[in-house]
């Protein structure tokens, strides 16, 4: 980038008028040729909650690199019993002089209620966790609907202690940037958490198995809730060859849980669990009952309102049932589910 090397000078030499000016002008050179947009991507624009853009940490790397930026951590670690909260503190210095230009600061903890709590996966296993271990979480209602209680049980701190301390160093690495880049009037990091809450997937890099999904727009499960399905079907004596018959009859010809569609996770935990043998295939539907796509409605790889639906779901960290619940209820009205989705967001 041509204009990299003044970039670096007027960092080293400190802030004015004029390397403010300059350094924002580079950034949306960057914006326009460079960063991408998306959940998966550099930076995303949260439906609902204003115009600035969200940083998100691969954006924020390549805002470093074109700066010439150096990261440097430092770490402090505070324990609380079995949890523990990271707070970390990011120097920048340049790469050419190794003057030091700003900082940042971020912090997670296993406390917070994402890596803290999750789901039950059945009624047997709420009832088995210890009751201080255990809670009811209430939710509030939207659209006119009534609060609804969630059972959840408390997650092993240790399986999330290094998630945690990745996602206190981004913390610090996205303040330190948008401080020393002077990109805030462009960029927030505040709504970044609505992204986190994504099952770890909103900034984590596509997988094969995401990938080969995507290709037919069928979302697929989390890594958390393949580990879950894996404890299920092992703890409950059943082999993998079994497992693997179940997948190839009732989950598309798949022999790999991890490329499961979320429409499947459900029914296959509670046949897991069953010691059922596994079922035959579904008799083939009629031609005649199976339901008629809308004439305008868009295919699923290019729906942009089933994209932006899914995109929803994975903001407002909404369970695979509550999913298929919405889905099924607001069949073939997806802009307005798409609408409801949107009222939910938190106003900022």
């Amino acid at each position: 980038m041509s204009n990299t090397t003044t970039a670096l000078a007027m960092l080293d030499q400190g802030f004015s008028v004029e390397s403010v000016k300059h350094n924002r002008s580079i950034i949306k050179q960057l914006l326009s040729d460079v960063l991408r947009e998306g959940i998966n991507a550099d930076y995303a624009a949260i439906p609902g909650t204003g115009e600035k853009m969200t940083l998100l940490k691969p954006g924020a790397e390549k805002i470093c690199s074109v700066f010439g930026l150096a990261v440097d951590p430092s770490i402090e670690a505070i324990r609380d019993g079995d949890d523990v909260t990271f707070r970390v503190t990011c120097r920048l210095t340049s790469i050419s002089s190794g003057v030091y230009l700003g900082s940042g600061i971020g912090e997670a903890s296993t406390l917070e209620s994402k890596y803290a709590w999750r789901a039950t996966v059945c009624q047997e296993e709420f009832d088995a966790t210890p009751p201080h271990k255990r809670r009811i979480h209430w939710k509030k209602g939207y659209g006119g609907k009534p609060p609804e209680s969630v059972q959840q049980v408390r997650e092993d701190a240790n399986d999330k202690m290094n998630t945690v301390l990745k996602m206190a160093k981004k913390r610090a690495m996205i303040d330190a940037v948008l401080t020393v880049t002077a990109a805030s009037d462009i960029f927030t990091q505040d709504l970044e958490p609505l992204l986190d809450g994504n099952k770890g997937r909103s900034t984590a890099p596509v997988t094969g198995a995401q990938a080969a999904a995507g290709a037919t727009a069928e979302p697929i499960i989390s890594s958390d809730d393949s580990k879950k399905f894996y404890g299920i079907w092992k703890n409950n004596g059943r082999t993998k060859e079994i497992v693997q018959e179940y997948l190839r009859i009732h989950c598309g010809s798949i022999t790999d849980d991890r490329k499961m569609p979320q429409r499947c996770f459900a029914e296959a935990c509670r046949w897991a669990k069953s010691g059922e043998p596994v079922p035959p295939p579904p008799a083939p539907k009629a031609a005649a009952a199976a339901p008629k796509p809308a004439a305008t409605e868009a295919p699923a790889e290019s729906n942009p309102d089933r994209n932006k639906v899914m995109q929803l779901f994975g903001i407002l960290d909404i369970d695979l049932i509550e999913q298929s619940r919405l889905l099924s209820e607001y069949h073939g009205r997806l802009p307005e589910l798409a609408s409801e989705l949107t009222s939910r967001l938190p106003e900022d």
